[in-house]
């Protein structure tokens, strides 16, 4: 299992979490749900940056004198300062005694620190030493195959041969770190990405660095769907046998959107599923909008068997209760299909209630996982009930709500295996207050008025 912990972040003073299969962070404004989220997304970006190194050498063909731990070490480091200030928008080094540490696992665990000496503010990252000798292992390999540019062959062999070696460094970096999962973080505001959809590259400057992302993302496969989403897995070139009903996934994801999406090049577009009409997708509803590259992202993901982990923030933004209760089945059903994890963050007491009903029918199957027989015989009426697999097994899930004070609550109660929702939706209850208020003083004052008259009539 994966874990992180945080100090002095932003508005986090100090978190500690088992990032399990799937999470969830509730709570007020600015109290730091998405600094979290930002924090664990940081954490495993360093895989990246190491790899990003290792292909450096690659294409660059350093040689081994050069291509030292020192020099990796070096370089994370800048990368990650870099990178710290694209994702919180301040250098590291104004938080003192800031800490990031993430532990992908037992053997392999990530540590950001910012502390000061002497009156001298330093940043440092850090690997745990079996990391360090894995890591170590990959670069002794990366140099030592390093393919030469003298090398007898063609530029499309050499070509061939360094995208072999790509391929291998990449796996292998996996490995050292225990993690398989590329990670995708899909911010909030994700209609105005779709909205600007003709203007995406020209307008990048003006987004933040996940954002940017995501939209590069979203342009690097909006080509799959040129001939609408039933053209996807052959477009995509899908991975040998779907882990799904295709035909019947398509057309789930239709009726959530109500339309089918197309795009051809500078413009992109949906055509209603009840008439027919083209839309452009500027033009369609925000909620439309808002769902659109959420789930066209997830049914790529689908169609090529991929593992990733996702960081979804906001999914109720824009939508119906109904239509975010379909959203986190198919969420979960993703997830189910593919062995991804998925950590969200919201204010939506229907998130919350949906993700509720999904982890209770987990907690029927986990009750007889130590009997495979009665297991299936119960996933198999649980999953006929929900119509897909969108079950969520209570071990696999955390949920926590971040308070004022700075510290934490676990929305799980574990007597009774259910989602204390009622923490979501606090401000209920004072809305029914305030409402009892007025209607007592409303009363009070047609009482007084009826007296009054009687009064009257006596006299």
């Amino acid at each position: 299992m994966q874990h992180i912990k945080v100090y002095n972040l932003g508005p986090v003073k100090e978190i500690e979490l088992d990032v399990k299969r799937t999470g969830l962070i509730i709570g007020e404004q600015a109290l730091g749900k998405s600094t979290i989220a930002k924090a664990i997304y940081f954490s495993r970006g360093i895989k990246n940056i190491v790899m990003g190194y290792f292909f450096q050498i690659v294409d660059m063909s350093v040689p081994q004198e050069e291509a030292t731990m020192e020099a990796l070490n070096h370089q994370v480091e800048l990368r990650m300062i870099q990178e710290f200030q694209a994702l919180f928008g301040y250098f590291p080094q104004t938080q003192h005694n800031l800490c990031i540490q993430y532990q992908f696992s037992n053997s392999a665990e990530v540590t950001f620190r910012v502390s000061e000496r002497a009156g001298k503010v330093e940043v440092c990252m850090s690997f745990s030493d079996d990391l360090k000798v894995r890591l170590s292992q990959v670069l002794s390999y990366a140099v030592k195959n390093c393919v030469q540019e003298d090398k007898e062959g063609s530029v499309e062999e050499l070509r061939r041969l360094r995208r072999e070696l790509r391929s291998a460094i990449r796996g292998r970096t996996n490995l050292s770190f225990d993690d398989m999962m590329d990670t995708y973080y899909i911010p909030a505001g994700r209609s105005m990405v779709t909205l600007l959809s003709n203007n995406r590259s020209v307008l990048q400057d003006s987004f933040d660095s996940i954002t940017r992302r995501y939209v590069g993302l979203i342009e690097s496969i909006q080509h799959f769907y040129q001939s609408g989403l039933g053209m996807v897995g052959e477009l995509s070139k899908a991975k040998g046998e779907d882990l799904f009903d295709r035909e019947r996934v398509v057309s789930w994801i239709r009726r959530m959107l109500k339309a089918d999406y197309f795009y051809q090049p500078n413009q992109e577009y949906l055509i209603l599923e009840e008439n027919g009409t083209s839309i452009p997708v500027p033009f369609a509803s925000s909620g439309q909008q808002e769902i659109l590259w959420v789930l066209n992202l997830l049914y790529l993901m689908m169609l090529r068997h991929e593992r990733a982990f996702i960081i979804l923030e906001e999914p109720e933004v824009h939508l119906y209760p109904s239509l975010q209760d379909e959203l986190m089945r198919f969420l979960l059903f993703f997830q189910n299909c593919t062995g991804s994890v998925v950590l969200l963050t919201t204010h939506s007491p229907y998130v919350l209630t949906s993700i509720n009903s999904f982890y209770c029918a987990g907690g029927l199957i986990e009750r007889y996982m130590t009997n495979p027989k009665a297991e299936a015989k119960w996933r198999e009426k649980v999953v006929a009930l929900l119509e897909y697999d969108s079950t969520l097994l209570p071990s696999q899930f955390y949920a926590i709500k971040l308070r004022p004070d700075g510290s934490t609550c676990n929305l799980i109660l574990d007597d009774i295996k259910e989602i204390e929702t009622e923490q979501i939706d606090e401000i209920s209850d004072k809305i029914n207050l305030r409402y009892e208020r007025l209607y007592e003083m409303e009363l009070t004052e047609s009482i007084g008025s009826v007296a009054d008259n009687e009064e009257k009539t006596e006299l």
